[in-house]
């Protein structure tokens, strides 16, 4: 949200081609294995590239970087700000390539007197490195010589250098004014739609799936957006909403439902619940409430691979397949520099009874269309619109065609009564009910390798839809790649004598790729807002104090907002890890052999004051009594204030023969938190105490 309030979008960072990359506790070379990370270390410092690393451990990431800064958790918002400050005190954003930036991307010029005047008149003049340090415990000439590295590195390469800001939940309470600073920050320094900067994304066309909105599509609106006071969360997202506040109201309501009391006027119960391939029960805080949720409804439904812990829960299991066993529709990847289309082609076929999700949706919706359709007839049908009473017996999917049109004759046939047959069809007509808004399996009445041929043909013609259904990549010009015959016919991929496979990827696009090489770039001017006026005094609910405070047109450090452990205190953090880093993989033996357990991370002083060693057991206890038993791991590469736990393990399934009660669930141990903005999972904001087992 900050982001897409400042410049439209997230963006992604440009990391092979960028020369200064600041990660704020961003893990990528262990947590995000991605293609775009295998780009930022390759070849860093080789093309110039410097890499600063701000953590509350030392991580793998950190043993890459540069340079490593410990910094205090939940300040990084602080140590932001004070560059902000620093870049306008010392003018690093007049200099002539940042002063023409700005010009000609600035929605309104205006809000650049505005920022200057807020960070040295303002609230945001006492922003200064002296006054972070006293909050990160990062120095202050340290703030001020990355600062200045940074706005040199930024001019010089013309905005191919980056801060880069985090993804998925908020850390904290305070994370979207941190990812609104960091994103005024890029465009300070003219970093934003630049190349090694923060791309936009712009991928190559590719259609999706159409279908028409059924009658019973959103009845009723989201029962978290829709019961939320004029108080709580300003920015919460009004299509995809807020899990744990959904949750929490789904538990309020339906016990209010069942104990028979009087509901509200936008609650509604919420008696079923269909999960594809997630698994919330481990991935979000309040794992009771999550388990209390599922309880209290009539019909739970998970479409999965795992008998992870939200299939456990379930009343049904339908058996998904894994992704070699479907095709998958084209999706555009417009997150590097080379965009393309890509797809899973199906290699074998489904072992057992398990479907792809196209099959269950497809047939479920054959199941229940025909049936709704006859329920939804019955109970519009107004005796006083048509003069003649609907008989008890009549059944609409009786007379229902393929095309969901009533058999006429079929109706006629059974009903001599012409105003009760004129009646019936002008029912079912256009008009009123709209019977073919009905016909739900419509939109799966194509394959996915018949949509993938027919939209691939019909965008880049034949020959790229032969290209996707053999290779599972397009892009314009690797029809020239394929017939230079760098790719082996048999197997797909380079042919055996060609050396250096992992760069070659690179080169073959570069040389043969049809797009402009600015393609990356969109061609915008007067998109970016620094001030968000819109903003300015919009009431929130201070989850620590309860009581109301107001956001502001620029970022504002709220110290009513923070919280450090007090004594016997540690705060909890968690992480992904490459291995695990979600909450899919726990009963997988092969990983497990990579690493078998989430030993808590305590700095070795402290366990040595807690009297514990490596791989002791510990209770850690939560601010809301809520208890785990995990062993630790004493290191120096950890703050002594914090702990640090990766995710995916602790698995409470007993269907998971390796993966039960193994490790620590961080849906478990963190506190049920919730950021007061965007109302997303604050997963750092969880205060434990430690007692040897």
């Amino acid at each position: 949200m900050g982001d897409s309030l400042t410049f439209g979008s997230w963006g992604f960072g440009d990391f092979e081609n960028t020369t200064y990359a600041i990660m704020m506790g961003t893990n990528r070379a262990e947590s995000i294995v991605t293609p775009d990370t295998l780009d930022m270390f390759r070849k860093t410092h080789e093309r110039g590239m410097k890499m600063v690393y701000v953590d509350v451990r030392y991580t793998n990431t950190a043993s890459h970087a540069d340079e490593f800064l410990v910094i205090k958790p939940g300040t990084d918002f602080a140590m932001v700000l004070a560059m902000i400050h620093e870049t306008i005190k010392n003018k690093y954003h007049k200099t002539q390539y940042k002063s023409e930036y700005l010009k000609e991307n600035l929605a309104n010029y205006s809000d650049l007197k505005e920022i200057e005047d807020f960070f040295t008149k303002g609230e945001g003049a006492k922003y200064t490195p002296e006054w972070a340090e006293t909050i990160t415990d990062v120095p202050a000439d340290t703030i001020k010589r990355l600062t200045k590295e940074f706005a040199q590195a930024s001019e010089k390469s013309k905005g191919a250098a980056l801060m880069y800001r985090s993804r998925k939940s908020t850390w904290g309470f305070q994370d979207f004014d941190f990812r609104r600073a960091q994103a005024i920050f890029n465009v300070l320094h003219g970093c934003v739609n630049r190349p090694g900067g923060v791309l936009l994304k712009k991928g190559l066309k590719a259609e999706k799936y159409e279908y028409e909105a059924p009658i019973y599509d959103n009845a009723k609106g989201r029962i978290d957006t829709s019961n939320v006071k004029s108080d709580q969360y300003p920015l919460l997202n009004p299509g995809l909403g807020s899990w744990q506040v959904m949750r929490d109201k789904i538990v309020e309501v339906n016990t209010k439902w069942k104990n028979g009391e009087k509901l509200g006027e936008n609650e509604y119960p919420v008696r079923g619940m269909f999960i594809y391939r997630e698994n919330p029960m481990q991935s979000v805080p309040g794992y009771e409430l999550t388990k209390k949720m599922f309880d209290t409804m009539d019909l739970v439904v998970v479409i999965d691979i795992l008998p992870n812990d939200t299939a456990y829960e379930a009343d049904v299991i339908l058996p998904d397949t894994t992704y070699l066993e479907r095709t998958s529709p084209i999706m555009s990847f417009g997150t590097l520099r080379e965009p393309m289309i890509g797809c899973r082609n199906k290699v074998v076929e489904p072992l057992y009874d398990s479907k792809p999700l196209y099959e269950i949706m497809r047939g479920l919706s054959k199941k229940v269309e025909k049936e709704l359709a006859a329920i939804t007839f019955r109970y519009t049908w107004e005796e006083g619109d048509f003069g003649v009473d609907l008989p008890k017996d009549f059944k609409l999917e009786k007379y229902l065609n393929e095309d969901f049109t009533i058999n006429k004759k079929k109706l006629e046939a059974d009903y001599k009564d012409k105003k009760l047959v004129d009646a019936i069809l002008s029912q079912a007509s256009e008009d009123n009910l709209e019977l073919e808004a009905f016909n739900f399996s419509k939109a799966f009445e194509k394959s996915p390798e018949e949509f993938n041929e027919e939209v691939m043909t019909n965008l880049y013609g034949k020959e790229a839809a032969e290209i996707i259904k053999t290779h599972g990549v397009y892009w314009p010009g690797i029809e020239d790649a394929i017939k230079a015959g760098i790719i082996d016919e048999h197997t797909k991929t380079f042919a055996k004598d060609v050396k250096d496979k992992n760069n070659l990827i690179y080169d073959i696009y570069k040389k043969y790729s049809k797009l402009p090489k600015d393609y990356c770039i969109l061609n915008k001017k007067k998109y970016i807002t620094l001030a968000q006026h819109n903003l300015n005094g919009k009431k929130y609910q201070n989850p620590i104090t309860q009581k109301n405070e107001v956001l502001h047109s620029f970022p504002v450090w709220n110290e009513n907002m923070f919280e450090e452990p007090s004594d016997g205190q540690f705060r909890l953090v968690v992480g992904r890890h490459g291995y695990f880093t979600q909450s899919s993989n726990p009963n997988n033996y092969l990983l497990l052999d990579l690493m078998n357990y989430n030993y808590i991370w305590i700095n070795d002083e402290k366990a040595k004051e807690l009297g514990v060693k490596f791989k002791d057991e510990v209770e850690l206890t939560n601010r809301e009594g809520q208890k785990v038993v995990g062993k630790v791991y004493p290191t120096k590469k950890i703050r002594k204030d914090t702990i640090f736990i990766a995710t995916g393990f602790g698995s409470q399934s007993k269907l998971f023969t390796l993966g039960y009660d193994n490790g620590i669930s961080q849906a478990q141990i963190l506190e049920n938190k919730t950021d007061p903005i965007v109302g997303a999972a604050s997963m750092n904001e969880t205060f434990v105490t430690i007692r040897k087992v």
